[in-house]
C-alpha cells in the first residue's frame, strides 16, 4: 500500500474525520485530502506525529501495508509508533504517559521521508525533462529534413545527403538517454547518462560514418575496423559506469525500488 492509502485506512479505523486529522496537524482539511489522494505529501514533522496519533512506525506508514498489523495500541499502553520511555513507578511496574510516548526516527527513515516528501516536484521536473527531450529531437528531426531537401534541391546532393537522417537518430537517442530520469523523478549522475548514451548511440554514429567514408572516398576496406572499435567501446563505456558511479546508483535507488 501506498501511503496515501495507508492514512486512509488509519483515519477511518479510528473514526476521525478529515477536519479532525487536520485540526489536530495544524492543517487545512484540504491538505488532508491532497495526502489521501496521493497528490501532495506531508513534512517530515507532520509524519512523525501521524505515526505517534495512529501508533504505527515510520516504514509501515510510508511503504509498508498497514491494513496488515495487528491492532496497534492507544499511546501509553504498549507502543507509540517507536520506543516507549517510562518514569519507574513505586510498585515496580513501569507507568507509560502520553509525554514518554517517543518516537525516534532513524537516519535512514528521515532520507525515505523527505524523498516521499518531495516526491510530486520531482515527478514534475521528471515530465519537463521528458517535454524537453521530446522537444529536442523533434527539433533536430525537422532540421535533418529541412538540410535533406536543400542539399538536394539546391546542390543536387540527394545522394549523400540521406546520410543525415542514421545520424540524427543517433543523436536524438544519446539526448533521450541524457535526459532520461527514473519514475520517482531522480535522475542518475551525468557522467553515468552520458556514458550509458554513448553505449547506447555509438553503433548508429560508427553506421552512419562508415557510410560517409565509403560513399564519399570509397573506403569500404578499411572502414570495417569502426565496428570494431565500437566492439570494445560500448563494454568499455558500461564498465566505467558501473566502476564510477555504481555505487552511488545503489544509494541513489531510494524509495523508486
Amino acid at each position: 500500500m501506498a501511503f496515501c492509502d495507508n492514512l486512509q485506512y488509519l483515519r477511518r479505523r479510528d473514526g476521525i474525520t478529515q477536519e479532525e486529522l487536520a485540526e489536530k496537524l495544524g492543517v487545512s482539511r484540504q491538505s488532508v485530502s491532497k495526502w489521501e489522494t496521493g497528490d501532495a505529501y506531508p513534512e517530515t514533522e507532520k509524519i512523525i506525529a501521524l505515526c505517534r496519533m495512529f501508533g504505527v512506525s515510520m516504514d509501515d506508514l510510508m511503504l509498508g501495508d498497514v491494513s496488515a498489523l495487528k491492532e496497534s495500541a492507544p499511546c501509553g499502553e504498549e507502543k507509540c509508533g517507536g520506543t516507549l520511555q517510562g518514569n519507574e513507578a513505586s510498585d515496580g511496574q513501569t507507568e507509560k504517559t502520553e509525554e514518554d510516548c517517543t518516537l525516534y526516527v532513524t537516519p535512514e527513515e528521515a532520507e525515505k521521508v523527505e524523498k516521499l516528501t518531495d516526491l510530486p516536484d520531482r515527478a514534475q521536473k521528471a515530465a519537463k525533462r521528458m517535454i524537453i527531450s521530446h522537444a529536442v529531437s523533434s527539433a533536430l528531426f525537422a532540421c535533418t529534413v529541412v538540410t535533406f531537401f536543400c542539399l538536394g534541391a539546391i546542390l543536387n546532393l540527394w545522394h549523400p545527403a540521406w546520410l543525415l537522417f542514421p545520424l540524427c537518430f543517433a543523436v536524438c537517442s544519446f539526448t533521450e538517454i541524457l535526459f532520461s530520469c527514473k519514475k520517482d523523478g531522480t535522475t542518475a549522475p551525468l557522467g553515468k547518462r552520458v556514458l550509458k548514451a554513448f553505449s547506447s548511440s555509438v553503433w548508429l554514429f560508427a553506421v552512419t560514418v562508415y557510410l560517409f567514408i565509403g560513399i564519399v572516398y570509397s573506403l569500404w576496406h578499411p572502414g570495417w575496423i569502426i565496428f570494431v572499435v565500437c566492439a570494445f567501446l560500448t563494454p568499455l563505456a558500461e564498465t566505467l559506469a558501473t566502476c564510477f558511479y555504481g555505487r552511488n546508483n545503489k544509494k541513489d535507488k531510494g524509495v523508486s525500488d
